[in-house]
């Protein structure tokens, strides 16, 4: 039986040699339909426009197997959250379901299939939103081969059109929840104090990810994100000019240095959509250490 192979959003900016790098292995994988999505060059960043047209150029001439190849070059630069979110938009207007990966994630072959296998299984399940490739607590002995975090990563992931599209992108449903919903959303009060500071500072514009509010949407719709039992994800982003938001901390460097491995076949399927609220706890001290180290850094 021949294994169908899913279709893949690249998004990319301004980094040749990372975003290459990812494209070795999407060939790896050969995808039948590949979309790729470019922001545009920011003026007033010297040596980004030659950056963005070399990669342009690079891309283009790089894709030589035989798959349908969807290209969107943004004319000006709308920033991560806007080219993003207008990037997924316009896969999933041609695609029911798919893997997104940026510039700088680079999965297994694994990922790939398990994906798919979760795609089939979780399609009509509509407290299942999002399915993941990185694994921050590798170690954790469980029997299945995943497990569910209210929490999504963008390191690798993929989702379903018809899920995509509940993004509440501008925290529409934030600004009606009572402080007992917001309670029962964020049980722990230091996850409440952090989940609340990201959400308004996203309103407030202090915050241009496009992950947060489709954070924030899992949590909305009580929904999860699979977090596979292996981390199948290195993030190659780090101590760079050009990152967006991964710029070189011991934390995230720490982290980064996960090692990849392959998931077991076949899968264990997890019996219940239930969180791992592990995952909840380390989201939460991961994001309480980092804001304690800015603060002393600060000083």
């Amino acid at each position: 039986m021949i294994k169908s192979k899913v279709p893949i959003l690249l998004l990319t900016f301004n980094r040749p040699d990372h975003t290459m790098r990812v494209l070795e292995v999407i060939k790896k994988y050969k995808p039948l339909k590949l979309f790729i999505a470019n922001d545009g060059y920011r003026e007033n960043v010297k040596g980004e426009k030659d950056k963005v047209i070399e990669l342009r150029e690079k891309m283009t001439q790089f894709v030589d197997w035989d798959c349908e190849l969807e290209i969107l070059f943004s004319n000006k630069n709308l920033g991560c959250k806007i080219a993003v979110y207008n990037a997924v938009n316009w896969f999933f207007k041609h695609v029911d379901f798919g893997v997104i990966l940026e510039d700088d994630i680079i999965p297994n072959l694994e990922f790939f299939d398990f994906c798919n296998e979760m795609s089939s299984r979780y399609s009509a399940n509509e407290r299942v939103l999002s399915i993941c490739g990185y694994n921050p607590l590798p170690y954790l002995n469980i029997k299945d081969s995943y497990y569910f975090s209210k929490y999504f990563s963008s390191w690798g992931w993929a989702t379903w059109s018809h899920k995509w599209f509940k993004i509440d992108l501008n925290f529409e449903g934030f600004k009606i929840l009572d402080d007992k919903q917001l309670k029962t959303m964020y049980p722990s009060f230091i996850e409440r104090k952090i989940r609340l500071k990201k959400i308004r500072d996203s309103i407030k514009g202090n915050n241009n990810s496009w992950a947060s509010p489709w954070n924030f949407t899992h949590q909305l719709n009580n929904a999860y994100a699979i977090i596979p039992k292996v981390n199948q994800i290195k993030n190659i982003g780090f101590s760079n000019e050009f990152s967006t938001h991964t710029k070189e901390n011991f934390i995230d460097k720490f982290f980064m240095d996960l090692v990849v491995k392959e998931i077991s076949l076949p899968l264990i399927h997890t019996k219940k959509v239930k969180e791992k609220k592990v995952l909840t706890q380390y989201f939460t001290a991961k994001e309480l250490t980092r804001i304690l180290l800015k603060k002393i850094f600060k000083k």
